[in-house]
């Protein structure tokens, strides 16, 4: 009777020991779930951030959109659209300002969050197209234009990415083109991409102007005054264009037209120059 007595003690005991790591097994996978739950719940959340801040991006209020990104941010530390809409926004916030050079801090604050955007999703065209007018604004013209490449080869069809890098190649710190030939190659594509904007034929004209094809800048001032006829700026520059092909009276006509639409213009003394040179030229036949 004794022997029972221990034999059973010790299956009564191997029976709660498989009944406790059962329990314990249990225990953990509930844990696990839960945490795992929690995960799915916090990014969810993460998700609903970001979209709230887009919610008030597109309506304009930069200062909430910035508040729900950063949330998104500190919720999920790894969310790459969240880092690249942020990014976005404080630079669309330091543009807002009167003068943009002043905004230096700021625009590298931006820039933070962009290089931190493509560490994490390095697969993204526009945050590369974003960080590229992010340089611009820094005088970086090479970075900007290796952004934008790089950009173009994620997405190859990316209109706005050629416009604007382009307009890099267009232009430098020193005035003249620094790639006319690659800058007019890029607008064509941008253009040939569905493209409608008549800053593209400006500049594109613009560019021509600096290769000495008159001809071929007022066909583009002519295209970009059909899309945006009251821009004064492209009267101005078709004004050049004109003078450069001899072409003075033309040129008066668009120099008047310039002056007409911009009163207060700040080149006004050296367009009034310019037409009373050119109407003694005319007068002198």
């Amino acid at each position: 009777m004794k022997q029972e007595t221990i034999n059973t003690q010790k299956t009564l005991s191997s029976h709660e020991k498989r009944h406790l790591l059962v329990v314990g097994l249990l225990s953990g996978l509930i844990i696990l779930l839960a945490l795992g739950a929690w995960k799915i719940v916090k990014l969810e959340l993460a998700f609903y951030y970001n979209d709230r801040g887009y919610s008030y991006r597109q309506e304009g209020n930069l200062e909430e959109a910035y508040i729900y990104y950063s949330k998104a941010i500190q919720i999920n530390p790894s969310f790459a659209e969240a880092y690249k809409n942020r990014g976005v926004v404080i630079f669309a916030q330091a543009e807002s300002e009167e003068y943009l050079w002043d905004q230096q801090a700021v625009v590298r604050e931006a820039l933070a969050d962009l290089n931190k955007a493509i560490e994490l999703n390095p697969g993204d065209p526009f945050s590369y197209w974003n960080r590229g007018r992010i340089y611009v604004a820094l005088f970086y013209f090479d970075a900007a234009i290796s952004d934008y490449t790089q950009a173009i080869e994620l997405k190859p069809d990316f209109s706005t990415a050629y416009l604007d890098r382009g307009l890099v190649k267009a232009y430098s710190n020193t005035g003249a083109p620094r790639d006319a030939v690659g800058a007019i190659a890029d607008f064509d594509r941008a253009l040939l991409l569905g493209s409608t904007d008549a800053m593209i034929y400006y500049n594109r004209g613009k560019t021509y102007l600096w290769l000495n094809e008159p001809q071929n800048a007022i066909a583009d001032f002519n295209k970009a005054l059909a899309l945006s006829p009251n821009d004064p700026k492209i009267y101005s520059a078709r004004g050049l264009a004109h003078e450069m092909a001899e072409d003075k009276e033309a040129a008066l006509s668009d120099y008047r037209l310039y002056l007409e639409l911009t009163p207060q213009a700040a080149y006004r003394e050296r367009i009034e120059k310019r037409i009373s040179d050119l109407e003694k030229e005319l007068a002198d036949g």
